[in-house]
């Protein structure tokens, strides 16, 4: 994948997009790529006090299923409040022009990144408990998040049947109307699928 660091210019624009989202900077911004993404590209965004995540599509070879920045922005900000935990949604840009492609930025939160079971942070007992209660209590949040009518997210094509992402069926039920009713409504300009409503594969 090409990776590029963002340019000073680059920068400059997205310093734009945040204040445009009511974010002051306290010093100048700068940008760390992180690596370990694959479906895009993720940088570390920090003024010297405070930090976001800017995720954007790769430069080449894009698809509008697997990199659509503004779908990911559009449910990580509808699920805020809801006991699940996401970072803070920030700001959304769909402006191509301004760094070679869309991007959103969330706030950065500290943590660990767990790829394989060898990660030197597992290696002792003691390490492997205490990692396991978060994504247990996460994994419940959304499950409880479910209960009061999202039992799945369903992902809005954001125009024509060419940008539909890979989904696989579900079948209609209760729960899975109420919620398509439940994320349309928190998602502004999102129209609500048909009876065979769908997830994002992976």
């Amino acid at each position: 994948m090409n990776a590029p660091q963002l340019t000073e210019a680059e920068l400059a624009r997205v310093v734009s997009v945040l204040a445009g989202a009511g974010v002051s900077m306290r010093g100048g911004l700068e940008s760390h790529l992180i690596a370990g993404g694959r479906s895009k590209l993720t940088y570390r965004l920090s003024d010297g006090d405070a930090s976001w995540v800017l995720r954007t599509p790769p430069r080449a070879g894009r698809t509008p299923s697997a990199h659509d920045v503004a779908r990911e922005y559009r449910v990580t900000a509808a699920l805020a409040g809801t006991g699940v935990p996401v970072a803070r949604a920030v700001a959304l840009c769909e402006d191509e022009s301004l760094i070679g492609g869309p991007f959103a930025v969330a706030e950065y939160v500290d943590g660990h990144t767990i790829q394989t079971q060898h990660e030197p942070k597992l290696r002792s007992p003691g390490a492997r408990a205490g990692g396991c209660p978060a994504p247990v209590r996460a994994r419940g949040a959304v499950r409880a998040t479910s209960a009061r009518g999202v039992s799945r997210l369903v992902a809005f094509a954001p125009s024509g049947p060419e940008q539909r992402p890979r989904t696989r069926p579900l079948s209609p039920s209760t729960k899975t109307r109420g919620g398509r009713r439940w994320l349309a409504g928190r998602i502004p300009g999102s129209r609500i699928p048909g009876p065979r409503s769908a997830c994002p594969a992976g």
